[in-house]
């Protein structure tokens, strides 16, 4: 589980681990190579469980969990 800042799930190309992230996800061989020490694994199941969440999602689901977000006026959404 990745979790980052709303922004950078929003642009993953910003960030190097957005750009390994759409790797991992789409190529079990990737997970491979850069995991070597993890042997007799299945990169495949990895590959598909693997997930990227926000602080802003934690919040949502849990309202006061990342006290350091900025709070939401009243009717703004989630």
């Amino acid at each position: 589980m990745l979790i980052t800042p709303d922004i950078f799930r929003d642009h993953p190309e910003s960030r190097l681990y957005g750009w390994l992230m759409r790797d991992y996800r789409s190529s079990p061989a990737a997970l491979r190579r850069d995991l070597s020490h993890r042997t007799g694994r299945d990169f495949a199941a990895v590959a598909s469980r693997l997930g990227w969440l926000s602080w802003e999602d934690c919040n949502r689901v849990l309202p006061g969990a990342c006290p350091w977000l900025p709070a939401r006026p009243a009717g703004m959404g989630c």
